[in-house]
């Protein structure tokens, strides 16, 4: 691990903090400087780790704390459900044209999607608009047997699901949760380009 915002954690000392499989290492630092420091992992393949989302902040504040803000966390929206953004990946609209890219795919391959919803209130209605789900592993059991093209699946809050999809056709594959209004107005869109020639058999937008 290197721990940002301290001395020592991290370069060679940084083996200090290594785990194998069903270890666990302790270790201990101080913090001298006030500021907000990233941490991430510091092993093999950590540009893997660190996109799959294994970092986070630490925030070290001065004696005394910081002066006052006029915006901080709405817990009173949390705690009446009615949060102002339902996000994928943390980010509005981040997967897609709006964002850093699209996730790409040509036609006829099969892409697998995981799907977790941390919540902590809403569950989420699954959709890929312009495809359908080849299989679905409701809460993530992968030893069930899959269901069979499904439209929409339900994701309850501390759930997740594993879902296969292709296209034989190129378009975007928008996921969404069909609580259609979280994708209208608070962000809750990801895009799947396929690529690949057009099959008007399939699909044919311009039909004679």
């Amino acid at each position: 691990m290197e721990a940002g915002g301290s001395v020592g954690a991290g370069g060679e000392q940084a083996e200090d903090t290594v785990a194998n499989q069903g270890q666990r290492q302790r270790g201990r630092f101080q913090v001298t400087c006030p500021g907000l420091f990233v941490y991430h992992c510091a092993v093999p393949d950590l540009d893997y780790h660190i996109s799959s989302g294994m970092f986070g902040c630490i925030l070290v504040e001065p004696e005394g704390g910081l002066p006052a803000v006029d915006h901080e966390f709405d817990f009173d929206s949390m705690a009446m459900e009615a949060p102002t953004y339902v996000l994928v990946n943390g980010e509005k609209y981040g997967i897609g044209p709006q964002g850093y890219n699209d996730m790409v795919m040509e036609t006829d391959e099969t892409a697998r999607v995981y799907y977790g919803v941390g919540g902590p209130n809403l569950f989420s209605s699954f959709h890929p608009i312009g495809s359908v789900w080849d299989e679905v592993y409701p809460q993530g059991a992968i030893m069930s047997d899959p269901h069979r093209y499904v439209q929409t699946t339900p994701v309850l809050p501390g759930s997740a699901m594993v879902g296969t999809l292709t296209s034989p056709v190129p378009l975007p594959i928008k996921l969404v949760d069909h609580a259609l209004s979280r994708v209208a107005r608070k962000g809750c869109l990801a895009v799947i380009d396929v690529q690949g020639e057009a099959d008007p058999t399939i699909y044919d937008p311009n039909p004679a």
